[in-house]
């Protein structure tokens, strides 16, 4: 669930890709 929301701000704020690969990693680790 947080993994889509965090998709979703990621999305609208691409110009943090590392915010982004970040979430990535968080998400397979709470996966």
């Amino acid at each position: 669930v947080y993994c889509s929301t965090y998709l979703s701000w990621i999305f609208y704020s691409q110009k943090e890709l590392q915010i982004y690969y970040y979430i990535i990693i968080i998400c397979k680790v709470r996966v």
